[in-house]
């Protein structure tokens, strides 16, 4: 299952609040979950979702959950880890924030 995996979720806006709303929005999936709060200084217009080679069927759930974001398959990172950067897209939607 997903037991093991590992969700980083970092800013990519310059929005405030937004990681600590997608991690709300997230809790029920149980992951082990680090929120990197301070904003990226990059503005990404759309939500990321990369995934390791094991951690496709969370992505798909993160990607449910949040209602957004492009899940990329990243086969440099960890198998079992998902790093989610909030774009504006989702920032709007998370916060009202644009």
């Amino acid at each position: 299952g997903d037991s093991g995996v590992i969700l980083e979720i970092h800013n990519g806006t310059e929005a405030t609040g937004v990681v600590e709303a997608a991690g709300e929005r997230l809790a029920p999936l149980r992951y082990s979950t680090i929120l990197q709060t301070e904003p990226s200084g990059v503005d990404f217009e759309n939500t990321q979702i990369r995934v390791g080679s094991e951690a496709l069927s969370a992505g798909n759930r993160i990607h449910d959950l949040l209602g957004k974001g492009t899940i990329i398959k990243d086969e440099y990172m960890e198998k079992q880890q998902i790093i989610v950067i909030i774009g504006k897209d989702l920032s709007v939607a998370l916060t009202g924030q644009s």
